[in-house]
């Protein structure tokens, strides 16, 4: 069965304890999701994906720490980007079909170049594989000023393809290796954005 998923689809998520991680302050978990479709009395097992969830990425904290002459990075961005490029790693090491960024991708709403630079590069190294990215908006990314821009919202406006960026309740579909997977998203949420 391919196409839009139906009603009639029951989704069960699972717990991979394997994937089940947290690497010094990056939230990583890994999911299986079993696929069922359901009709009348019989059911049929559609497959799994495994999915990459990060949480809270908070890049840009830099308490402590010093910046490296050599690299211009302050060493706590390198720690974190470090963590996060340990999670990707792991994700991929486990096949996964698709990566959830479940908001806090940076430490504030107005992330400097770098900061947006460093988070560009796992983005695209993970589009570069074919995997489709969602990512969720959370507190720490959106301003409290209507009409301003979110922090992640520059991957909407490009159009970067494989890239969802989910700030508004809403269904999202994914097209994964796996077949497509449904997103019910509820980011931070202001009332001038609903």
């Amino acid at each position: 069965m391919t196409g839009a998923i139906s009603k009639a689809d029951q989704v069960t998520i699972l717990w991979q304890d394997g994937l089940t991680q947290r690497l010094h302050g990056v939230q990583s978990f890994g999911f299986i999701v079993r696929r069922f479709f359901t009709t009348g009395e019989s059911t049929w097992y559609l497959g799994s994906m495994r999915l990459l969830h990060l949480a809270d990425l908070h890049i840009g904290i830099e308490n402590y720490g010093r910046v490296d002459p050599a690299t211009g990075l302050h060493s706590r961005l390198r720690d974190y980007l470090g963590r996060l490029d340990e999670a990707i790693d792991i994700g991929l090491d486990a096949g996964v079909d698709a990566v959830l960024i479940a908001g806090d991708v940076y430490k504030n709403r107005t992330p400097n170049p770098t900061q947006q630079r460093e988070f560009a590069r796992r983005i695209h190294r993970l589009r570069a594989l074919g995997l489709p990215v969602l990512i969720l908006t959370g507190n720490h990314d959106v301003s409290p000023a209507a009409g301003r821009a979110h922090a992640v919202e520059i991957f909407d406006t490009l159009a970067v393809d494989g890239v969802t960026i989910a700030d508004r309740p809403r269904i999202h579909t994914l097209h994964t290796r796996s077949g497509p997977l449904q997103v019910i998203a509820l980011p931070w949420v202001r009332a001038t954005r609903c």
